[in-house]
């Protein structure tokens, strides 16, 4: 027997509200297209140096 199937059985509210938690507001990753401009493809959340060059480190 799991945790999780130890507090669905003992306390049902809270195992809702934590599956809900869990769940969250998801957002759908932007999707690039190809053929788009260089501008929209450069287009990020951070850099990090690497090597003394400026690289992209996560997508937007």
């Amino acid at each position: 027997m799991t945790v999780g199937e130890v507090i669905k059985i003992n306390s049902p509210g809270i195992h809702k509200r934590l599956m809900q938690i869990g769940k969250g507001n998801k957002e759908p990753k932007k999707r690039i297209e190809l053929g788009d401009s260089p501008q929209n493809l450069m287009k990020v959340d951070s850099y990090k140096r690497a090597r003394g060059v400026l690289r992209q480190k996560t997508w937007g």
